[in-house]
Formats: C-alpha cells, sequence, structure tokens
C-alpha cells in the first residue's frame, strides 16, 4: 500500500511538472514587430498575458532608451504612430550617476485610462562593468526590519529619481484618476529599477491604482523578502525573459545562501522561446526553484539574447529612435 501510494505521488508530481506552464504560439511575433499594432485595443485593463499585449507595451519599454532630449522635443517614436492618443504628463533627467546619465518618462492616455512610466536600459558598455561592481545588496532604507535588500546600483539609481518621479504634482495627478492603470516598463536594467518603482509605489503607498509591471530581460534585483513582496502586491506582473539571454542570470543566485543575503527573482516569468515564436507562461509565484525544464532558467553567453526582443532586425533600444 505505502509502495502503491508512492508510485502514485511520483506520478502525480511527474504530471505537475509537465503541466507546471503553459504555452502561447506566436509565429508571426518578429514579422509583426516591426511598428505598433494600431489595432490592439489600449483602453482593455491589462490582466491577463496575451501575445497583442506584449507586442503593444514591449514598444514603451523601448520609449524609454529615447534621451530626454529627444522625448522632449517629440523624436521619440514619432515616426510609427506609437504616441497618438497619448501625453508627455512629465520627465525627468539625472545629469550625472555614477558618470552616466540617466532619465524617466510619464505618458498620459485619457482615452485609454492609463498611465505607463517607462525607463531605459543600460546605454554604454563601460555602464554594465559598473553595475557588475556595484551589485551587492543594501538595506532598504525605509524598511524597518531591515529584510528587504537591493542590488546597490540599481538602489542608489532609484533613489536619485524618486523625488521627482513621485512629485506632489504627479502623485495628485494619479490620485485624481484612481480607475487609470499605471503600467511600469523597462528592458535590463531599466526591468530591475521599474520593479523597485512598482515595489516603492505598494510599500509606500504612494496611490492606489492597479499597478502592472512590465519587464524585458530584468536581472534579479533584490533579495528574497523583495522579491516575495512585489510578487504578492503589484497587481500583475509580466517579466519577460528570452532563453538564454545572460542578464537574466545575473547576479548570481547561490541555493546554499540565505534568503536575505543572496539574489532572488520576482515572480510572474513568462519565457520567450530562444527563436521567439512562444511563450511559456511559467508559475506566477515562480522565484528559483522551478522543477521543469523550460522555466528553470539556462544561461548562455550569446548577448543578442539580450539585445533583440520580438525584432530580429534590431536592437529593442534602437526601435523607437528612428524609422
Amino acid at each position: 500500500m505505502n509502495t502503491f501510494l508512492l508510485n502514485g505521488s511520483i506520478i502525480i508530481l511527474l504530471i505537475s511538472n509537465i503541466y507546471s506552464y503553459k504555452t502561447i504560439n506566436a509565429s508571426d511575433l518578429k514579422s509583426t514587430s516591426y511598428v505598433p499594432d494600431k489595432n490592439y485595443n489600449a483602453s482593455q485593463m491589462v490582466t491577463d498575458f496575451s501575445v497583442n499585449m506584449i507586442k503593444y507595451y514591449s514598444w514603451w519599454a523601448s520609449f524609454g532608451y529615447c534621451s530626454y532630449n529627444e522625448t522632449l522635443a517629440g523624436q521619440c517614436c514619432s515616426h510609427n504612430g506609437l504616441l497618438e492618443n497619448w501625453e508627455i504628463f512629465s520627465q525627468g533627467y539625472i545629469n550625472s550617476f555614477k558618470a552616466f546619465s540617466y532619465d524617466w518618462v510619464l505618458l498620459k492616455s485619457d482615452m485609454y485610462k492609463k498611465y505607463i512610466i517607462s525607463v531605459p536600459g543600460t546605454r554604454e558598455n563601460f555602464q554594465l562593468v559598473m553595475e557588475a561592481a556595484d551589485s551587492y545588496l543594501k538595506s532598504y532604507a525605509k524598511d524597518s526590519t531591515k529584510k528587504i535588500k537591493l542590488v546597490n546600483y540599481f538602489y542608489d539609481l532609484y533613489k536619485k529619481l524618486e523625488n521627482d518621479l513621485f512629485s506632489t504634482e504627479n502623485l495628485a495627478e494619479i490620485n485624481n484618476h484612481p480607475d487609470y492603470q499605471v503600467i511600469v516598463t523597462g528592458h535590463s536594467l531599466g526591468g530591475a529599477v521599474a520593479a523597485i518603482i512598482s515595489f516603492a509605489i505598494k510599500y509606500q503607498n504612494y496611490f492606489n491604482n492597479s499597478v502592472v509591471l512590465i519587464t524585458l530581460g530584468q536581472p534579479r534585483t533584490g533579495n528574497y523578502y523583495f522579491a516575495e513582496y512585489v510578487t504578492q502586491n503589484v497587481d500583475h506582473i509580466f517579466r519577460i525573459a528570452r532563453e538564454g539571454d545572460i542578464v537574466v542570470s545575473i547576479p548570481i543566485h547561490t541555493s546554499f545562501m540565505r534568503y536575505s543575503n543572496n539574489f532572488w527573482h520576482i515572480g510572474g516569468l513568462i519565457m520567450l522561446s530562444k527563436e521567439m515564436d512562444k511563450f511559456y507562461i511559467c508559475d506566477y509565484n515562480y522565484f528559483e526553484d522551478g522543477d521543469d525544464d523550460v522555466c528553470k532558467y539556462k544561461m548562455t553567453t550569446n548577448t543578442t539574447l539580450h539585445t533583440y526582443y520580438f525584432n530580429p532586425d534590431t536592437y529593442l533600444s534602437s526601435r523607437c529612435k528612428s524609422e
């Protein structure tokens, strides 16, 4: 009897592993991602994953890569109609953060009842060296328990933009529209900063709007307690990771280290195949301990798997910059 129960448990475990993710085919993803999909209904609330949804909002992750001056001059994505029915409500610029500039933009659409906060990823190769050298964990200052920790480079960068992004004017604007959804997005370094922004919105109770976090190629951003808080409190998370993207694998997670002193991913993992023709929707609460072969991340040294998402001919960081 005990042997039967044991064998039955093994069978159930194997079945659960086989069906622990859902596959969505996206065979036309590459050929239809050169310009924004104007047929996508952006007025619908973002609650579930779809290929059309991520094709649309990935453009806003790219939008963040435009410089402050390009955005201010209306040159960012001006050639493809992305900004139709959107206005730039606010934007900010950090002149020098550890030798590099950084910026953010807050967009608004009354038609779609949405706000978008977009932040850029790494713009220069040497900046990657700076990020790696500064990738130790530091306690979140406003956490009295000191359990929540963030990667120092990402955290310091966030603190530089915090006061301007969450200014009295911006908070009053968003709080005056509690039914508007807030989309926070970024690629690479921008994904990490976007995750911290989403975390801060909820942790500091800046506003009560529904918050959607969409990241692409996001590195690990904090420890277990940060990942747990974000996963449990941000309303909807879509963490897109292309198979083999090296940046998704750093900083390294070490299984024997304590929760508080180790690097952890947030949940909401959706794996994009290397060929960019299908998505695997993994367990929403997936951190680092997934058992199935698809959702257990495998690192490669192919850097193009990080710089190309959806469009096979253009860096994601370049999509909004020129025709």
